[in-house]
């Protein structure tokens, strides 16, 4: 038996030995030998129809070759691959067989990985963002922090002001009341003197309520300043941890997005 008649005898086997819905094919030259159509794809050909050469098969024929076309759904309804091979005899080809195989679950695989891959790569875009804006947060802060120990730096200059001022104050008003003692001893002559002093006295006392006010007021900042920097520290450890963990992020992502493209790329092979 011949190679092309074995062949037409095996070719009616052949739709068994693929998952899905497939036709089988097997022309010599000139003509259909034999057509075994699947459960949905029917080509509405039978033996003794010319050889198409336009077909998968009608070019292996001509061509010597190996072929591969892609048809649509718009033909029989569902997507399909026809892949061909000469039939050759003693050197010669003498005819081919082809297959033609529904694409379906193929190209619903195809759909589902480029959009999980464009998915992922959206998600891994986001995760570069969100890095690179925890990053500028932390640097803000680290600005933040630094201004704010420089504030208290000025603070704890300014309570020293209000300290010395509180010294002078006090200082004040002990020339004041000296001064009214003196005044006292020296009687009537004293007496302007007296109010001087006692102006002196009053000065001094209300220079040293706002002094107590201002330290007051410049203690507040000090311990509101230690609180931000409490603060900002804290806010510092815990955006480091959403950098660490944005950046693992991104890096999952990455194999994600790896994988999704080897699931496209063998989608591609199946799809023909």
């Amino acid at each position: 038996m011949r190679v092309l008649e074995a062949f037409v005898e095996v070719a009616p086997y052949l739709p068994g030995l693929f998952a899905g819905d497939c036709a089988i094919s097997v022309c010599d030259t000139e003509k259909v030998l034999i057509y075994v159509p699947g459960k949905r794809i029917k080509h509405n050909v039978k033996p003794g129809d010319p050889l198409l050469p336009a077909s998968a098969v009608g070019r292996a024929i001509t061509e010597g070759k190996r072929m591969v076309a892609r048809v649509g759904p718009e033909v029989l309804g569902i997507p399909y691959v026809a892949r061909a091979v000469p039939i050759i005899e003693e050197g010669r080809v003498v005819g081919g067989i082809s297959v033609s195989e529904g694409v379906e679950k193929e190209d619903h695989l195809f759909g589902v990985a480029r959009a999980l891959s464009e998915t992922m790569q959206n998600a891994m875009a986001m995760g570069e963002e969100l890095a690179a804006a925890a990053e500028e947060i932390n640097r803000l802060i680290d600005n933040i922090n630094h201004l704010a120990s420089q504030v208290e730096k000025e603070a704890l200059r300014a309570t020293e002001v209000v300290n010395f001022i509180e010294k002078i104050a006090y200082q004040t008003k002990i020339l004041g009341l000296n001064a009214t003692i003196e005044a006292a001893h020296i009687g009537q002559r004293g007496a302007g003197f007296d109010v001087v002093a006692r102006e002196v006295r009053r000065l001094a006392d209300q220079v040293a309520d706002y002094a107590k006010i201002a330290a007051e007021v410049y203690n507040n900042i000090v311990l509101a300043l230690e609180k931000l920097k409490e603060d900002i520290k804290q806010i510092l450890e815990r955006t480091g941890d959403q950098t660490a963990g944005t950046e693992s992020l991104a890096a999952c992502l990455e194999e994600v997005v790896n994988t999704c493209d080897g699931l496209v790329q063998l989608a591609l092979e199946l799809r023909g």
